[in-house]
Order: structure tokens, then C-alpha cells, then sequence
């Protein structure tokens, strides 16, 4: 193999010089785009589970918004929880998955927006299982106490 040495004064050197820097500019630009809307596709896919839950009244981060924020409106968790969970279902998505087309993309956004949600979910149970109070026998029967 033979080693090409190129005179930088040479007109034709230097114009295939600039020709190869610009193609790596354009690459790190096509790359950057691609994976802008690769994430913005994440992002679709997450909000489409966002919107689907609410139809379906799936559990929510407003409990837990509103014992870390209180005194704020009800619109403000609302906007909150969509913020929040679209942003951290979004990038987990983004970041732990690596989609590498739109299909992935899309369906990564959404399984990681519905693992947020489950998640919530599990924890609000457990954690209103813990605030009720326990079963006591009153008069051969099994009841709650009355408030």
C-alpha cells in the first residue's frame, strides 16, 4: 500500500481537503437531526400513553405532587404530572432503550411512560394500604373502625 502525499499548496489538495471537513460537519449535523427526531418521536409516543391513561383513569403523580407541593391549584398537578412524566418517560425511553428507528422510537415511549404509571400506581396502593387502619373483631365480626 502507498502513501499519497498531497502538496497543501496544491489548489486540488486543498479544495478535497475542505471537501472531507465539510462532509464531517454534515455528518455530525445528519446525526444530530436524526437523533432529535428519534427523540421527538419518543416523546409522541409518550404522550399518547399520557393521554390514553388519563381517558382510562389510570393512576397519576397528583397524589404525590400535592404531599410535595401543597396548596397549589388542582390545574398546577395536573400540568405537573404531564410535565413530569412525559420528561422522565421521554429520556428513560430515550436513553435506556436507544431506539434506532421510529417504531422503536414510539413504542419506547410508551412502554416507559406506562412503567412510570404502574409504578405510581404500585406505590399510591401500598401507601394507602399502610394508612388504613387494621381490621378489629367487634361482636364475632370482622370491621373497620368508624371515623
Amino acid at each position: 500500500m502507498s502513501v499519497v502525499e498531497l502538496d497543501p499548496k496544491d489548489a486540488l489538495a486543498r479544495r478535497g481537503m475542505g471537501n472531507a471537513r465539510r462532509r464531517g460537519v454534515y455528518d455530525i449535523l445528519d446525526n444530530l437531526m436524526e437523533s432529535a427526531f428519534i427523540f421527538l418521536v419518543v416523546a409522541a409516543g409518550a404522550c399518547a400513553t399520557i393521554f390514553m391513561g388519563l381517558a382510562k383513569k389510570l393512576p397519576t403523580t397528583v397524589k404525590l405532587l400535592k404531599k410535595m407541593f401543597p396548596r397549589k391549584s388542582p390545574e398546577w398537578y395536573v400540568r405537573a404530572d404531564f410535565v413530569l412524566v412525559w420528561l422522565f418517560g421521554s429520556m428513560a425511553g430515550y436513553i435506556l432503550y436507544g431506539p434506532r428507528n421510529t417504531q422503536q422510537a414510539f413504542l419506547a415511549g410508551m412502554g416507559f411512560v406506562s412503567i412510570i404509571r404502574l409504578g405510581i400506581g404500585t406505590f399510591e396502593s401500598e401507601a394507602d394500604a399502610r394508612e388504613k387502619p387494621p381490621l378489629r373483631k367487634a361482636s364475632g365480626k370482622e370491621s373497620r373502625p368508624q371515623r
